[in-house]
């Protein structure tokens, strides 16, 4: 008994040393791991947005950090294997023509992203400002000023794969 006491505190000292058992994450985030698993070449899925009108929505604005109620532009966004989501787009952006630009850009890159991982993606928000993209609540939440960060460091697909993740996996997956 008293030797594995011993062997415990061994490895428990061991283990307190700058070496230390834990090491940093390889890795500041996942977006950042490779910036061509899924490039602007390879194909979408992406059909066609079809434009629905103006519709109330509650959308979370990361530039507010809230919830907030706006008469977004309303877009219907269908996928060649079946999927569709509706693409809901501030109206900061000026005229409907505006949003449609913004809809028929991230529709095309969202239909780069596997089936599975735009299972659950029943709406995309799309707001001005530089701030987080967001996953979750069957929803994928994009700011066009960091979108365009994004796009230099050629990293905007992987975030949607990130972000999508845990919108169509993270109720499934999380605890595993």
């Amino acid at each position: 008994m008293k030797r594995l006491l011993l062997i415990s505190l061994v490895l428990f000292l061991a283990c307190e040393d700058e070496m230390g058992c834990e090491s940093n994450p390889p890795f500041s985030g996942t977006i950042f791991i490779d910036k061509d698993i899924i490039t602007s070449a390879d194909s979408s899925t992406f059909e066609v947005v079809i434009y629905s009108g103006i519709g109330k929505r509650k959308m979370f604005d990361r530039r507010v950090n809230d919830w907030t109620t706006i008469y977004a532009y309303l877009f219907n966004a269908s996928f060649n294997d079946g999927l569709i989501c509706e693409i809901q787009v501030n109206p900061e952006f000026g005229s409907p023509d505006d949003a449609l630009a913004e809809a028929l850009k991230y529709g095309e890159e969202i239909g780069r992203l596997p089936t599975v991982l735009r299972k659950d993606v029943e709406t995309v928000w799309i707001h001005k400002g530089i701030k987080p993209f967001g996953g979750g609540n069957n929803n994928l939440l994009i700011h066009t000023g960091q979108a365009a960060d994004y796009i230099n460091e050629g990293i905007l697909e992987e975030t949607f794969v990130h972000e999508a993740a845990h919108t169509s996996l993270d109720s499934s997956h999380a605890y595993s």
